[in-house]
């Protein structure tokens, strides 16, 4: 097994970060949080857009919260 961890899944990561660095959220606060991080624009790796989708970051974070930052990391199609 590799210790490197994928470049995108660190994107992710930093995207989540004022979500990943809390260690618990008041009602309605991750829809708020997400809802601000989707405001936001990113120089997403290997992508020409610019912004994320709250679904997306949302999807993410679940992601992140159930495998950690390896789960982050692009599944091989």
């Amino acid at each position: 097994m590799s210790d490197v961890i994928h470049p995108l899944a660190l994107f992710r990561l930093s995207v989540l970060g004022p979500l990943a660095s809390r260690d618990k959220l008041e009602h309605g606060e991750l829809k708020s949080i997400i809802k601000d991080l989707a405001n936001k624009t990113y120089n997403i790796p290997g992508s020409k857009r610019d912004q994320l989708q709250p679904q997306t970051i949302e999807r993410w974070y679940y992601v992140w919260k159930r495998g950690g930052i390896v789960a982050l990391a692009p599944k091989i199609r």
